[in-house]
């Protein structure tokens, strides 16, 4: 009996990890959805951002490269926000108070927390800030990982 229960548990663990393969962010696919709460605790998905350019920059509250990333990304999203989403997501292990720090800085756009690290593990992220770039169609386009204070966004986000 135990043997039939283990061939069932060893097929279901297989499907269900086949299925975690899918959902790997890889360049030139289209982009896996985010698994992330709003200081609402409202679920955001790439697919309520459907037909713009989308930035999702990972960053944690006490990486000061992060912030000045955001920095960044706020001055574009000042101008171009009718045409890029940029979404900060919030890896770190603790809770953070999404709106005071939004306060703090001045960013407008939007930000959530990865609550249970799914976000991080699909697109493989490891230090922060890194940045992933996804066109109008849904589409990894690009990577970059730390801050780069001589990168021009705004040439970025006109490529995508």
């Amino acid at each position: 009996m135990w043997r039939k229960y283990g061939l069932v548990v060893v097929l279901f663990s297989m499907l269900a990890l086949s299925g975690c393969q899918d959902q790997k962010a890889q360049l030139g696919n289209a982009s896996p959805d985010i698994a992330a709460l709003n200081a609402a605790q409202e679920t955001v998905s790439i697919k309520d951002y459907q037909g713009k350019k989308i930035v999702l920059e990972f960053w944690s509250s006490t990486c000061g490269a992060c912030i000045a990333m955001m920095n960044k990304w706020q001055e574009i999203y000042a101008r171009r926000s009718n045409e890029v989403a940029i979404i900060a997501i919030n890896i770190d292990d603790y809770d953070v108070d999404l709106n005071a720090f939004a306060n703090k800085y001045g960013f407008s756009f939007p930000m959530v927390k990865d609550q249970l690290g799914i976000t991080k593990e699909r697109f493989s992220v490891g230090v922060t800030p890194t940045t992933y770039l996804i066109n109008r169609e849904g589409k990894l386009v690009d990577m970059h990982i730390g801050y780069s204070a001589s990168m021009d966004l705004d040439k970025v986000i006109s490529q995508l």
